[in-house]
């Protein structure tokens, strides 16, 4: 909840700067704000989960609740790669914007391209990964099946958005390091960068942790911090969405920064 409330207040100030400061409200702040809207549904549904027995062991729950805790969590799984694909191009169409040379914006659209078309893949691989579509929650269900790979792509995935992470949070820094700027605000610009960098640490810490995924049983007990490697994955991948937000967005709080005098950002002499 308190990742949530930042992302929100950082979304926020984005906003106020790009709307009626600098008067200039673009696709990038349009995307953004839709990725902090599906953050703030990916945790409702993980809440609903937790009322279905989410962090419990299997044993002390029924199988129903099993089935609806499973259900829930699986739906927040997939807006997750939704809200991901969004940050991405929000950032990606602000370096766009502030970047004319020509090789880094070639980087920039051939990296977002892929993000864009392997983000679909695993969206709609890990929809339909099962047949019937309930057989991912409910393995109850008579007949079903399911493909194999699940956790591999999930690794890619992963190893994707770390990549994509440092590349968009280091791309800027020769065009940071040759403005006509005084130290000080460099090296303000350059910490704000480093949200990027920061939230590809906490990604790297969720995929560490995504190997005991491999395991089917005790599912509900995934968020049980001492029980569970994989009770960690839902943490880091909290706060993997939310500092990717907030990164995403400080980014853009120059202006305001600037107008409060702040040290670092007041002058650009």
């Amino acid at each position: 909840i308190i990742f949530l409330v930042v992302s929100w207040i950082a979304v926020i100030l984005r906003c106020y700067v790009r709307r009626w400061i600098q008067k200039s409200f673009q696709i990038d702040d349009w995307l953004m704000l839709q990725s902090v809207i599906l953050f703030s549904i990916y945790t409702a549904f993980n809440l609903v989960a937790v009322k279905f027995g989410l962090g419990q062991h299997d044993a002390a729950i029924g199988l129903q609740e099993q089935i609806q805790g499973h259900k829930w969590t699986t739906i927040a799984a997939l807006i997750y790669v939704l809200i991901m694909v969004l940050i991405k191009c929000s950032i990606a169409t602000f370096l766009l914007r502030i970047t004319v040379e020509r090789t880094y914006r070639l980087i920039v659209y051939i990296s977002i391209s892929i993000v864009i078309i392997y983000s679909l893949v695993i969206f709609f691989y890990n929809l339909f990964i099962c047949h019937p579509i309930e057989f991912v929650w409910d393995h109850t269900i008579k007949g079903g099946s399911c493909a194999p790979g699940g956790v591999p792509s999930s690794y890619a995935y992963s190893a994707l958005a770390i990549v994509s992470d440092f590349l968009f949070a280091l791309l800027p820094a020769p065009l940071i390091w040759s403005l006509k700027m005084n130290t000080i605000t460099k090296i303000s610009a350059f910490g704000v960068l480093s949200f990027g960098i920061v939230a590809s640490i906490a990604t790297i810490a969720r995929l560490g942790t995504l190997i005991n995924i491999n395991s089917q049983s005790d599912f509900l007990c995934m968020s049980c911090s001492n029980l569970s490697f994989s009770s960690i994955t839902m943490n880091w991948t909290t706060t993997e969405v939310s500092l990717s937000i907030i990164g995403g967005s400080v980014a853009t709080l120059r202006p305001l920064l600037k107008a409060l005098r702040i040290k670092g950002f007041s002058s650009t002499g």
